[in-house]
C-alpha cells in the first residue's frame, strides 16, 4: 500500500467538502491546518466597518424598563435571591438622577410594590412598551437583575449550542425568555438614530441579546460575539489506538478527522457570519453583561445592603464620574469588582449591536 501524504489528504478533504457544497481553503502549516472560510470575519477593525451616523447627542425622549426578581415564590434554598429588587430600586433612582422622569420608568419587581409582577407575559409586554414608537433622538434604557439560564439551541446558530435566557418569576410554569426573543423584541424594531442601553445582571449573560460585536479591551478591536477566536486552527490530537497496526484504518481515520474538523470550522465561521449579517442593528445598542456566558453573576453586599455586584459597580463608577467612555466604564467596573476587597471572578462584558468605537461617550 502506498503512503498517505498530507497533501493527498488535503486534496481528498477538499474534494469531499466540495461535493458537500461547503467552501473552505486549507493551508498546510507543519502538522496543523488552517481553514479560511469566506471573508475574514473573525476580527473587524473599526476602520473597516460601515460608516453609519451616530444618533444625535441631543436626546428628545427618555424611557426605561427596570426589572428585579428575587424569586420569593420559590422554597428557601431553591433559587431565591436577595439583591435583585434592591438593584432595581437603585437603578431607578440612579436614572431619575440622570434626566429620566419617574413617569417614564416602568419598574417590575416580585414584591408587587410597583408596576406589576415580572411574569413572562408582563415582561414581554413591557419590553414591547419600551421600544414602541421609538424615533430618532430617543434614548431607551433596559435593566434586568435576576436569574439567567441556558437552553439547548435547536437552530444551530449559537456557537456554544445554547440559548442564553432570562427567567421570569413564573418561569416554572411559563418558561424562559431566550436571547432570540430578546433580540427580536428589543433590538430589531429600533430605527437608526435611537439609543438603547441594556444592563443584564444575571448569569450566562454575555450574549443574552445576541448582539454581534463584543469589545475586547486588550486588543481594542471587535470579535464576533460567539465568544472564542480559535484562529481557525485544525490540529487536534488523533487517537491512533488499533489503527496504527492497520494502515487502511489509519488512513481513513486521518481523512475522517481532517474532514470533520474542517466541517466544524466551516460551520462555526458560517454561524459567526450569520450572526453579523442578521443581528447587526440600525440603532445604537450598547449592552453591559454581568459576566461571560460561561460565568455566573453574584449577589453580594455593600454598606450593609444586599445587591448584585455588577449593578453596584455600574452605579458606583458613573456616580463618581458620569463623563465616561464605554471603554473606561467597563474597565472601571472590572477594576471595582476585581481589585476591591472581595475579588469577584465574574467579568463584565461590553457588547454592541453594530461596530462603533469603544471611545464613544456614554450617553443615555
Amino acid at each position: 500500500m502506498g503512503k498517505l501524504s498530507l497533501h493527498s489528504a488535503v486534496d481528498k478533504v477538499k474534494g469531499s467538502l466540495a461535493s458537500d457544497g461547503d467552501s473552505a481553503e486549507l493551508k498546510e502549516t507543519g502538522m496543523q491546518f488552517i481553514t479560511e472560510v469566506g471573508p475574514k470575519i473573525v476580527k473587524k477593525k473599526i476602520e473597516e466597518t460601515e460608516d453609519v451616523p451616530l444618533p444625535p447627542k441631543e436626546i428628545k425622549n427618555r424611557k426605561a424598563l427596570v426589572i428585579g426578581i428575587n424569586y420569593s415564590v420559590l422554597p428557601p434554598g431553591a433559587g431565591q435571591l436577595k439583591g435583585c429588587i434592591n438593584d432595581a430600586n437603585n437603578v431607578k433612582e440612579f436614572l431619575v438622577g440622570h434626566n429620566f422622569n419617574r413617569d417614564d420608568i416602568r419598574l417590575l419587581t416580585d414584591d408587587n410594590q410597583h408596576d406589576g409582577l415580572p411574569t413572562k407575559e408582563k415582561l414581554i409586554a413591557s419590553m414591547k412598551w419600551l421600544v414602541e414608537g421609538a424615533q430618532e433622538g430617543d434614548s431607551l434604557f433596559f435593566h434586568y437583575s435576576g436569574h439567567g439560564g441556558q437552553e439547548k439551541d435547536e437552530t444551530g446558530v449559537e456557537e456554544d449550542g445554547m440559548n442564553e435566557t432570562i427567567m421570569p418569576v413564573d418561569f416554572q410554569q411559563s418558561g424562559h425568555i431566550t436571547d432570540d426573543d430578546i433580540h427580536d423584541i428589543l433590538v430589531k424594531p429600533l430605527p437608526a438614530g435611537v439609543r438603547l442601553t441594556a444592563i443584564f445582571d444575571s448569569c450566562h449573560s454575555q450574549t443574552v441579546m445576541d448582539l454581534p460585536y463584543v469589545y475586547h479591551s486588550k486588543e481594542d478591536e471587535y470579535k464576533t460575539a460567539h465568544k472564542k477566536d480559535d484562529g481557525g486552527i485544525v490540529g487536534r490530537h488523533v487517537e491512533l489506538k488499533e489503527e496504527v497496526a492497520n494502515p487502511a484504518k489509519f488512513k481513513n481515520s486521518i481523512l475522517k478527522h481532517i474532514h470533520d474538523e474542517v466541517k466544524h470550522q466551516t460551520t462555526k465561521h458560517t454561524r459567526r457570519q450569520i450572526c453579523e449579517e442578521i443581528n447587526t442593528s440600525k440603532a445604537l445598542v450598547m449592552m453591559i453583561a454581568g459576566c461571560r456566558d460561561d460565568q455566573t453573576s453574584v449577589d453580594t453586599s455593600f454598606s450593609g445592603e444586599v445587591t448584585g455586584a455588577m449593578s453596584y459597580a455600574f452605579i458606583k463608577v458613573l456616580n463618581e464620574d458620569v463623563n465616561q467612555t464605554w471603554a473606561t466604564l467597563i474597565k472601571k467596573m472590572r477594576d471595582t469588582l476585581h481589585k476591591g476587597d472581595k475579588k469577584f471572578e465574574q467579568m463584565p462584558q461590553l457588547s454592541m449591536g453594530r461596530p462603533v468605537s469603544p471611545d464613544l461617550d456614554v450617553l443615555f
